[in-house]
């Protein structure tokens, strides 16, 4: 299943990008968005758990995953550096 398509992108993308992560109990959502050497972003919601019986106890285990976005880009800006956004 990585490896086809839409999540193929995760394992093979250039680049990628963790985003927001929420926790409620035990669970959680981490959003991963990718962009591929052809220049697709695609945006992913990790759902995991946290585990309370061994041999997995207080581990977060990944319960789903959902493909949220897909779009071209083009020209994509790397964030700028703390030297890029100081004031002289």
């Amino acid at each position: 299943m990585l490896m086809t398509p839409p999540y193929d992108s995760i394992a093979t993308s250039a680049e990628w990008q963790l985003g927001t992560t929420a926790i409620e109990s035990d669970f959680a959502a981490v959003l991963v968005s990718t962009i591929s050497s052809d220049g697709n972003l695609r945006t992913f919601r990790f759902i995991l758990q946290r585990h309370s019986d061994s041999p997995y106890e207080g581990c977060w285990l990944t319960e789903a995953v959902q493909v949220l976005e897909q779009v071209q880009v083009s020209g994509v800006r790397k964030p700028a550096t703390v030297e890029e956004l100081s004031v002289d």
